[in-house]
Formats: structure tokens, sequence, C-alpha cells
């Protein structure tokens, strides 16, 4: 249907806000675990609150606001979860990849979307095997539009590799870009009902990836 019917237009609510609401601070919100159990880590609701104002202060000082697109190719993990839910609290929008997904297909994708800053892993553990994606995110930091890019956020989710991208001025380390958070109180942006939340894309199979987008409201 074109053009798509809008929902509830006087409504205005924020995702991330939901996730929180009437929840025990103590009560886990999240298990995260490496590959053969390894690593795990338990966040309550209270703490995860805590990480996501931080990321979200990070954000909003980093120049980031309503309807800019944050992009990421990155792992399931906590990580993930906290950058998603600040992005979404200031009206950003959020999308990610896959760490197992080549350089081509990642570029396929983002540039639809043009992101304002792209959170990476460094690596990924698979099979009991270190993958780097340090030279994929060469690849692809070498075609993405660089005029709207203003950080590549590299997140040490493997310590032997390296924590930046050498000879991308854009570069930051995961700790440098936290340290841009001023203790702002979290304050979730009231958005439409109809506004975007999420990218996700169709499998690329049958010509270039289409963007599929998910609401705050749907």
């Amino acid at each position: 249907m074109w053009p798509p019917p809008r929902f509830f237009p006087d409504a205005r609510l924020n995702f991330a806000e939901n996730v929180f609401a009437f929840k025990s601070p103590d009560k886990i919100a999240l298990i995260g675990a490496r590959e053969g159990g390894t690593e795990i880590e338990k966040i309550t609701y209270g703490e995860l609150q805590k990480r996501v104002e931080q990321m979200a202060s990070a954000m909003r000082n980093a120049g980031i606001q309503k309807g800019d697109r944050i992009a990421a190719i990155i792992s399931n993990s906590i990580v993930s979860f906290v950058i998603c839910l600040a992005t979404l609290s200031i009206g950003a929008i959020w999308s990610s990849s896959a760490c197992d997904m080549g350089a081509s297909g990642i570029n396929d994708r983002l540039i639809q979307i043009r992101p304002k800053i792209i959170f990476a892993d460094n690596g990924a553990l698979y099979n009991r095997k270190v993958i780097s994606q340090i030279d994929k995110l060469k690849q692809i930091m070498a075609t993405v539009d660089s005029s709207l890019l203003s950080n590549l956020v590299i997140i040490p989710r493997i310590k032997t590799l390296p924590s930046m991208l050498d000879g991308f001025a854009k570069s930051i380390t995961f700790d440098d870009f936290i340290k841009k958070s001023t203790g702002d109180p979290l304050k979730y942006e009231q958005v439409e009902f109809n506004h975007p939340a999420v990218i996700v894309y169709s499998s690329g199979t049958t010509g270039k990836p289409k963007c599929i987008v998910h609401h705050h409201g749907v």
C-alpha cells in the first residue's frame, strides 16, 4: 500500500522508555555470553538504564539528534543492546549488520541510510576461531559517505586486535567515545507513533537489499 497508513497520528511515545517502564531496577534484564558459554555477564534493569544513559549522553554530545541514523557492524551482545536503546531514546534510528557479512553486502546497506556514526566490533569469535574485522572495515570506510559520517567507533570485542582503524581520521575507540558523556540525565525523546526506530533489510538475493523500517509504535 502506498502511501502507507499512519496509525495514531496524535500519539507520542518512545520505545526505549517503554523497555524500562514498571521494571524493578534489581531484576535481571539481560544475560550475555560468548561462544561456548564463556564470559557470562548478567545486567539488571537499573544497571542497563545507567549504561544507556551514559551512551545517550555521549551520542548527544557527538551531535546525534532525532532522525539521525546509527549503524552497527556488531555481534549480539549487551553492548549492542545498550547502543540500540540509547539511539532510540534520542529518536535516532538504529540499523545493524552481522559481523559475518562481507564488505560489499554491508556497503549495499550503509549507502542507503548514510549513518552519522558507525559502531563496529574489531573482530568476532566463530567456531573457536578469532576473525578480524579490521581489513573489512578498511574496505567499507573507503566507500562509505564520509561527508556525513562523524565517527567510526571500534568496540574491542577481541582484546588482541587493534582498537583503532589506522589511517582513518574519524576512527575512535569505544572508551574514548564514552568519555564524551557529561552525565546528562536520560531523556526519552517523545516521537510520533510512526517515527522510524529500526531499519532492517531484505536478503539482497534478488538485487540490492531493500530497507524495511519498523516504527516506535509498531
